[in-house]
């Protein structure tokens, strides 16, 4: 693939980049220009996070692959491969809407364990509990949509402008 500087994200424009975005990550630029050019696919990942002005390492990936050799998943360039395509729900009347329509039902994309969502904390968590085992556990809004999918249609749990456009028509 051909470099594209435009695509590229550093401490001075991450606050452009959007949380849930695929792309190729580097602590340097000439790590992150040959993992572009050599389309390395064990140095793609999804931003999970953006740090404030005081980390020069600005993004947290969220990396699938086996990184025993990597002690922190924070990096300080970016390469945008796409834009996340659900995002974490903007408000709670909107993840009220599509649990709604979709169930109060998720699985966890790691395990495969299923939750019901049975509330949100003072702090703006949601409480699963546990179908196998009644377990509750808090898990913050923002995570839900990199790790846990809707049973009842596969759909990672958050908004997408697609969904809603097909839902309005039904």
């Amino acid at each position: 693939m051909e470099f594209d500087k435009s695509r590229v994200y550093t401490a001075v424009n991450a606050d452009e980049l959007k949380v849930g975005s695929k792309c190729f990550y580097s602590w340097n630029l000439k790590d992150l220009k040959y993992s572009v050019e050599h389309d390395r696919q064990q140095d793609i990942g999804i931003v999970t996070e953006i740090y404030d002005e005081s980390n020069p390492w600005r993004f947290q990936i969220n990396f699938d692959i086996d990184r025993e050799d990597i002690s922190d998943g924070a990096y300080a360039l970016i390469y945008l491969l796409e834009p996340p395509q659900f995002n974490s729900f903007s408000t709670l009347e909107k993840m009220k809407e599509y649990i709604f329509r979709f169930g109060n039902t998720i699985k966890s994309k790691n395990d495969e364990e299923q939750y019901l969502m049975i509330g949100n904390s003072l702090d703006g968590n949601v409480l699963l509990k546990s179908i196998n085992n009644n377990e509750i556990k808090e898990v913050p809004i923002y995570e839900l949509v990199y790790d846990y999918v809707f049973i009842s249609n596969g759909y990672p749990f958050g908004e997408n402008k697609e969904i809603e456009r097909l839902c309005k028509k039904s």
